[in-house]
C-alpha cells in the first residue's frame, strides 16, 4: 500500500512538473484532464495529505490544497461521516497554517485558509462547536480565517434548514469578531498587513445575509475615523450603504452621519489641504503621485456620497425631529468644499465631481419629503 502511494505521489509530481514546463498543447490538455480526474477521486484526496508536505515544491503543495478545498466543498457529507477523517482534516489544516505561515507561498496559504473556513462551516455547530474561540486562542493576530468564514458562507452547499442554523450561529459570534477587529484596528502598533486583514474581515462579515448593523456599530465607529487606509474605508462604507435595512434605521443612520460629519469629513478636508500644499511646493511630490493619491480621496468622497444617498431621508427627518441641523450644515460645507476644489478638472484635480450624488440626493429628498417631516426652515437652509 505504501509502495503504491509512493508511486502515485511520484507520478503526480512528475505530471505537475511536466504540465508547467511543456509547450505541447495536446500533452498539456492530456495532463490537465488526468489531474482533474485525480482531484475528484477518493485516491486523490487521500494522497493530497502527502502533497501538502512542506518539502514539496509550491506547485505540488498548491495542487494538494486545491484537492483539499474541492473535496471538502463537494463531498462534505462523506468527509463528516468519518470521525477519524474529521480529526485528520482538522489537524492537517491547523498544522499547515500554523507552522507554514512564515514560508508557505501565498497561493497555498490562501487555499488552505479557504479550506479551513469551509470545513469549519460544515462542522458548525455540532461537530466543532466553538471554532472562532479556538482560532482566536491559536491566532489572535490572524483574522484571515475569520474573514474567509464569512466569504465562504456563500459557497457552501447545505439544505436550507441547515444553512439557516449556520447563519444564526455566525451571527451569534458577531461580538467575538468585533472584539478582534477592534483590538487590531485600535492598536497603533498593528502592521499594515494585519490592519488590512482586519478590514477584510470587517467587510466580509458585514456582507453576511441578515447581518444586524446595530451590533456592528462598535466596530464601525473607530474604523470610520481612521483615514490611514482611504481605500479600505471607502470599501467598508460601500458595504454598509448597500445594506437593505439601512434606509429604515433612522437612529443608526443619524449616529453614523453625525460621526462622519464631525470626525471623518473634517479629517478628509484637512488631509486634502496638506496634500495640495505638498504638491504646490513641487519638491515633495510629482503630478502623477499627486493625482494617484487624489484619486484615492475621490473614491472615499464618492463612498461618503453613496452613504448619504442611502441615508438622506433618515438624516433630514432626524435633523428636524431632534432639532439638530448642525449635521446637515457640516455635510453641506464639506461637499461644497469638494465641489469647489481648486484646479482644472481633470488635470489639476479629480475629486470635485464626487460630490454630485450628494447634492442631487439632497435636492430630490428635500422636494419629495412631506412638510410634516421636513420643515420649511430646513428646506430654505
Amino acid at each position: 500500500m505504501v509502495d503504491d502511494e509512493d508511486a502515485m505521489l511520484s507520478q503526480i509530481i512528475a505530471a505537475l512538473n511536466e504540465l508547467h514546463t511543456t509547450t505541447d498543447q495536446k500533452r498539456c490538455r492530456e495532463l490537465d484532464d488526468a489531474l482533474t480526474t485525480l482531484k475528484k477521486s477518493e485516491n486523490g484526496f487521500m494522497i493530497s495529505f502527502r502533497l501538502l508536505d512542506f518539502e514539496q515544491p509550491t506547485v505540488v503543495q498548491h495542487f494538494g490544497a486545491c484537492i483539499f478545498y474541492d473535496t471538502i466543498r463537494e463531498r462534505w457529507e462523506e468527509c463528516l461521516s468519518n470521525e477519524a477523517l474529521i480529526v485528520k482534516i482538522k489537524e492537517t489544516l491547523l498544522e499547515k497554517l500554523a507552522l507554514g505561515a512564515p514560508f508557505l507561498n501565498q497561493s497555498v496559504t490562501n487555499k488552505l485558509t479557504s479550506s479551513l473556513a469551509i470545513f469549519i462551516l460544515y462542522c458548525m455547530p455540532d461537530i466543532w462547536s466553538e471554532p472562532i474561540q479556538d482560532l482566536t486562542t491559536m491566532w489572535n493576530d490572524k483574522p484571515e480565517v475569520l474573514a474567509e468564514l464569512a466569504a465562504e458562507f456563500y459557497r457552501i452547499r447545505l439544505p436550507l434548514s441547515q444553512r439557516s442554523i449556520l447563519k444564526s450561529c455566525l451571527h451569534q459570534k458577531a461580538e467575538d469578531i468585533i472584539k478582534i477587529i477592534n483590538m487590531i484596528l485600535c492598536d497603533k502598533d498593528s502592521s499594515p498587513s494585519l490592519r488590512n486583514a482586519a478590514v477584510e474581515c470587517l467587510e466580509q462579515w458585514l456582507r453576511l445575509p441578515s447581518v444586524e448593523l446595530m451590533r456592528w456599530q462598535p466596530a464601525l465607529l473607530p474604523f470610520l475615523g481612521n483615514l490611514s487606509d482611504r481605500v479600505a474605508l471607502a470599501r467598508v462604507l460601500i458595504v454598509v450603504s448597500a445594506h437593505s435595512d439601512l434606509p429604515y434605521m433612522e437612529n443608526l443612520a443619524m449616529d453614523l452621519a453625525t460621526f462622519l460629519a464631525n470626525i471623518t469629513c473634517p479629517a478628509v478636508v484637512e488631509q486634502l489641504d496638506i496634500l495640495s500644499k505638498r504638491y504646490k511646493e513641487k519638491s515633495y511630490m510629482n503630478r502623477e503621485d499627486f493625482i494617484s493619491e487624489l484619486e484615492e480621496y475621490g473614491f472615499l468622497v464618492s463612498a461618503l456620497a453613496e452613504f448619504f444617498e442611502t441615508t438622506m431621508r433618515s438624516l433630514l427627518i432626524g435633523c428636524v425631529e431632534k432639532r439638530n441641523g448642525e449635521v446637515l450644515r457640516l455635510l453641506c460645507t464639506f461637499f461644497e468644499k469638494i465641489s469647489l476644489w481648486p484646479g482644472f478638472y481633470p488635470y489639476d484635480e479629480v475629486i470635485s465631481d464626487a460630490s454630485e450624488t450628494f447634492w442631487n440626493t439632497l435636492k430630490q429628498d428635500l422636494l419629495s419629503l412631506p412638510g410634516s417631516r421636513v420643515s420649511e426652515t430646513v428646506r430654505d437652509e
